[in-house]
Protein backbone atom coordinates (compact mmCIF):
# COMPACT_ATOMS: atom_id res chain seq x y z
CA UNK A 1 0.00 0.00 0.00
CA UNK A 2 1.59 3.48 -1.19
CA UNK A 3 0.93 5.53 2.36
CA UNK A 4 0.19 8.75 -0.49
CA UNK A 5 -2.50 6.89 -2.11
CA UNK A 6 -4.33 6.27 0.84
CA UNK A 7 -3.98 9.75 1.93
CA UNK A 8 -5.66 10.51 -1.24
CA UNK A 9 -8.53 8.33 -0.96
CA UNK A 10 -8.98 9.31 2.77
CA UNK A 11 -9.29 13.05 1.35
CA UNK A 12 -11.52 12.47 -1.57
CA UNK A 13 -14.06 10.90 0.77
CA UNK A 14 -13.70 13.50 3.73
CA UNK A 15 -14.20 16.58 2.27
CA UNK A 16 -13.98 18.97 5.06
CA UNK A 17 -10.82 16.96 5.54
CA UNK A 18 -9.61 18.03 2.07
CA UNK A 19 -10.60 21.36 2.38
CA UNK A 20 -7.76 21.60 5.83
CA UNK A 21 -5.36 20.00 4.56
CA UNK A 22 -3.04 22.49 3.80
CA UNK A 23 -3.67 23.37 7.62
CA UNK A 24 -3.74 19.85 8.55
CA UNK A 25 -0.82 18.80 7.00
CA UNK A 26 2.38 20.75 6.57
CA UNK A 27 4.71 20.04 4.19
CA UNK A 28 8.48 20.90 5.83
CA UNK A 29 11.55 19.99 4.26
CA UNK A 30 13.63 17.20 6.79
CA UNK A 31 16.69 15.94 6.89
CA UNK A 32 16.98 11.86 6.14
CA UNK A 33 19.12 9.80 5.39
CA UNK A 34 18.03 9.62 1.82
CA UNK A 35 18.63 13.52 1.73
CA UNK A 36 16.61 16.36 2.29
CA UNK A 37 12.71 15.70 2.13
CA UNK A 38 9.64 17.31 2.17
CA UNK A 39 7.45 15.52 4.57
CA UNK A 40 3.96 16.50 5.86
CA UNK A 41 3.99 17.23 8.99
CA UNK A 42 1.17 17.54 11.93
CA UNK A 43 0.23 18.75 15.64
CA UNK A 44 -1.86 16.72 17.94
CA UNK A 45 -4.74 17.99 16.42
CA UNK A 46 -3.78 17.68 13.12
CA UNK A 47 -3.29 13.82 13.87
CA UNK A 48 -6.32 13.61 15.73
CA UNK A 49 -8.52 15.05 12.60
CA UNK A 50 -6.62 12.44 10.17
CA UNK A 51 -7.31 9.56 12.61
CA UNK A 52 -10.71 10.59 12.94
CA UNK A 53 -11.00 9.51 9.26
CA UNK A 54 -10.02 6.64 8.98
CA UNK A 55 -12.53 4.25 8.07
CA UNK A 56 -11.48 0.78 9.47
CA UNK A 57 -13.06 -1.12 12.26
CA UNK A 58 -9.71 -1.58 13.43
CA UNK A 59 -8.77 1.97 13.89
CA UNK A 60 -11.57 2.58 16.30
CA UNK A 61 -9.27 1.47 19.39
CA UNK A 62 -6.24 3.50 18.27
CA UNK A 63 -8.66 6.20 18.27
CA UNK A 64 -10.26 5.80 22.11
CA UNK A 65 -6.60 5.82 22.72
CA UNK A 66 -5.56 8.85 21.47
CA UNK A 67 -8.63 10.56 22.52
CA UNK A 68 -7.59 9.94 26.21
CA UNK A 69 -4.05 10.54 26.18
CA UNK A 70 -5.21 14.18 24.03
CA UNK A 71 -7.99 15.11 27.09
CA UNK A 72 -5.35 14.43 29.88
CA UNK A 73 -2.68 15.89 28.20
CA UNK A 74 -5.29 18.99 27.96
CA UNK A 75 -6.07 19.21 31.37
CA UNK A 76 -2.55 18.68 32.88
CA UNK A 77 -1.33 22.38 30.83
CA UNK A 78 -4.57 23.90 31.98
CA UNK A 79 -3.45 22.80 35.25
CA UNK A 80 -0.29 23.99 35.20
CA UNK A 81 -0.33 27.38 33.82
Amino acid sequence: MQPGGYIKDMRRRDLELNKGWGQIATPLSLETSGGIQKLNCANAEGIFRIIQSVPSPKAEPFKLIFTLSFVVAIIFFKSHL
